[in-house]
């Protein structure tokens, strides 16, 4: 039986998780897969690890208080991926600790194959993951179509996957409406508004900051042309996703 250890430390992995191990099972209905996930995933976990509303910590005082925690979960599921011998892991997101995790699985069990999904912003901050991530995971399942280009000449198999939410958001209107109720240049490459959003944990909005404006509040912003473009937009786009699919090597 092959088996496959997953892990997303937040709600949006988990609804990402959801669909990839939705789609595994499909293909591989003998496949048992073990991991931490959330709502999402749990119908598709044969042994689950810990939940992710577990793992959703932001604020430098919250993750200092977090970090017995974080580590006995590691801890933990190292011990439980030499237990069940697993053949590969599949690691969603969450960064700061799949990274961490990546690390310790590579030396404890350094024929099984690990694989990335989604990418991490590595061309807006901290490049120097680059060379560290494109040596240490087998495959590497990015959501924007430039990012594979980055870790060219490196050992990983960068693919690019496309971004889920094009096809699960839905549109509040169409673009003809949007733009004939706003006034706004349907031409024009940005737009003086966006929607804020204090953060995609759910920690974040249990204790926001007073400054916040309500949720999905629209707000004025000064960026380049003197505004700031809005995103998602409110209006279908064409979808950019393509199917996901595993390398040959995935096991």
């Amino acid at each position: 039986m092959t088996t496959l250890l997953v892990v997303a430390g937040e709600a949006s992995g988990d609804l990402h998780g959801a669909e990839l191990l939705r789609e595994l099972k499909a293909r591989e209905p003998g496949l048992r897969i073990i991991g931490v996930g959330g709502a999402g995933m749990t119908p598709y976990l044969d042994r689950k690890l810990a939940d992710v509303g577990e793992l959703g910590v932001v604020g430098f005082v919250e993750v200092l208080r977090h970090i017995p925690k974080l580590l006995a979960l590691k801890k933990e599921i190292l011990r439980v991926a030499v237990e069940e011998k697993i053949d590969a892991a599949l690691l969603i997101d969450y960064q700061s600790f799949n990274l961490s995790l990546a690390k310790s699985l590579r030396k404890a069990l350094p024929s099984v194959r690990l694989h990335q999904y989604v990418c991490p912003q590595v061309w807006a901050w901290k490049a120097g993951r680059i060379p560290v991530m494109g040596r240490l995971f087998d495959a590497l399942y990015c959501l924007f179509d430039f990012e594979p280009r980055l870790f060219q000449g490196l050992p990983v198999e960068a693919l690019w996957v496309g971004n889920p939410l094009v096809e699960t958001v839905r549109p509040e209107v169409d673009r003809e409406t949007f733009f004939h109720a706003t006034g706004l240049d349907p031409s024009a490459r940005w737009w003086p508004c966006c929607r804020a959003a204090a953060g995609r944990r759910s920690s974040a909005w249990c204790r926001p900051s007073p400054s916040w404006p309500r949720p999905g509040a629209e707000i004025p912003l000064i960026a380049k042309s003197s505004g700031c473009c809005r995103w998602p937009p409110p209006w279908k786009e064409p979808s950019s996703k393509v199917s996901w699919r595993a390398p040959p090597s995935f096991w």
